[in-house]
């Protein structure tokens, strides 16, 4: 079976027209996959993305960017064990993620991984590529996975929402911050 993906931009203006436009995979790419973490970085100009799963099963847990600029991709922290850090999160697919522009770091939370489903917190800086594991207070959200969550920026604070999502029990309606 081959494998056919792309990146597609939507464009929505003023006007209320969306234009879609594809791009098709450049060398070098990340592989085909699905239940990814994406997210924007617009103060770097680039798309994020982190984890997901191919049809073979196989999850994973790299970083790749894919530049608005040049339109190309570039893989920022690989899955293959040359990973600088002690410690780093287990690979997953189906969390949340978010860009720290406080830290220039990307923060990963919850999902599934061959564990079972996960709710840690964990952050990649981009300059010295390391992961550190966050440290979580106040109400503890129980482990899920395909969950609803967004960020914003309040003064001085980056600010994430988890939405929903489905735990050991029962596919959830509740809402933290």
């Amino acid at each position: 079976m081959k494998f056919l993906y792309a990146l597609v931009f939507l464009t929505y203006s003023v006007s209320s027209e969306i234009e879609i436009l594809r791009y098709p995979p450049t060398d070098p790419q990340p592989g085909p996959r699905k239940f990814i973490i994406m997210n924007g970085v617009f103060s770097h100009n680039y798309f994020i993305f982190f984890g997901g799963y191919n049809n073979r099963d196989d999850i994973y847990s790299d970083i790749w960017n894919f530049d608005l600029s040049t339109r190309k991709w570039s893989q920022a922290f690989s899955s293959n064990g040359n990973n600088p850090s002690k410690s780093y999160l287990v690979a997953r697919y189906n969390g949340g993620g978010f860009w720290n522009y406080l830290r220039d770091e990307y923060c990963i939370w919850g999902g599934m991984s061959i564990r079972g489903q996960l709710n840690d917190l964990w952050c990649f800086h981009l300059t010295n590529f390391l992961w550190r594991e966050v440290e979580v207070s106040g109400d503890l959200i129980k482990p899920r996975y395909r969950i609803g969550y967004t960020n914003w920026n309040e003064t001085s604070t980056v600010m994430f929402a988890v939405f929903g999502g489905i735990t050991i029990e029962h596919a959830s309606y509740d809402l933290y911050m």
